[in-house]
């Protein structure tokens, strides 16, 4: 239809054509400019990123993963796949804080992972009920946004038989055994949940780290890309005080803006922060393998 208005335009007389064909080429620009900012400028979008937020959920979630859905909008249950089960919540403004605490308490002794994603209405008196709760209740594991869409998952502090490996992945002298290594992602990192059972306690404060190792960076030949060093459980837990038997789920989150695609090695480890010490494996190593990476072009 535009190519035929513009063929019908330049058929007409000259002076007429030359202001008709002006009029539709400043028009037809200000339309494409205006698509444009529809299509790739999230400011301009007319609705969340809802697709964007459901693909996401499509390969981050398993079947035993509740999505609590804080919007109450009905374009999530349009495109949200049918493999993962979801709760809106809070599903009105009246609904009641016992109400939502008790659903709160039920998912998180049924599922293996909650999500809330997305925000309630701002006028609803109880928008925070739910967020309070897990963020009070619950381990955070991953946080991050989808467009304007704010993304959390939450799991519980007790660590479950599932996560472990099939067999211990390493022992860090006479104080922690590494039993589980799990991977996530996020838009623009990579969250790495570590299992450590405790041996007994140590002499200092220790600090866990995540590293990751590819190719010579271009700029000073290190293998080093990116990295994440926190004391365990960000400080929650101080290993001089930690107990024989104890299983922990401790976070890390690597950032991979920048990084080249291409195959990539994670090392685990601990250290002493004070003295710069490392904890010695007992082949001596300072670090151990803890998977790989591919991170696509």
């Amino acid at each position: 239809l535009l190519v035929e208005l513009g063929l019908g335009l330049w058929r007409r007389a000259w002076p007429a054509r030359v202001l008709a064909i002006a009029i539709y080429g400043t028009w037809l620009t200000l339309t494409l400019f205006s698509l444009g900012n529809a299509w790739f400028t999230p400011a301009f979008a007319k609705a969340p990123d809802w697709r964007g937020l459901t693909r996401y959920l499509g390969k981050q979630t398993s079947a035993n993963d509740l999505v609590i859905q804080a919007a109450a909008d009905e374009a999530f249950t349009l495109y949200h796949a049918d493999t993962t089960d979801f709760l809106r919540l809070p599903a009105n403004p009246l609904q009641e804080v016992a109400e939502m605490h008790g659903a709160l308490e039920s998912a998180a002794t049924t599922y293996d992972s909650i999500w809330l994603v997305a925000s309630p209405p701002p006028g609803w008196p109880n928008r925070h009920v739910a967020a309070d709760w897990l963020a009070g209740h619950l381990q955070l594991i991953i946080e991050t946004q989808i467009g304007t869409l704010p993304v959390r998952r939450y799991r519980t502090w007790e660590v479950q038989e599932r996560e472990l490996a099939a067999a211990t992945l390493a022992a860090f002298d006479d104080i922690v055994f590494l039993d589980g290594i799990n991977q996530a992602r996020t838009p623009d990192s990579l969250v790495i949940e570590l299992i450590w059972r405790v041996r007994g306690p140590a002499a200092a404060t220790l600090k866990g780290f995540v590293h990751l190792y590819g190719p010579a960076r271009p700029e000073n030949g290190s293998p080093l890309w990116t990295q994440d060093d926190q004391f365990i459980q960000d400080g929650r837990v101080d290993t001089r005080d930690w107990t024989r038997g104890l299983l922990l789920r401790d976070v890390y989150t690597l950032a991979l803006d920048g990084l080249p695609p291409g195959n990539y090695e994670l090392r685990v480890g601990l250290y002493d922060p004070e003295s710069g010490a490392r904890v010695l494996l007992p082949d001596g190593a300072d670090t151990v393998h803890a998977g790989t990476v591919e991170l696509l072009p």
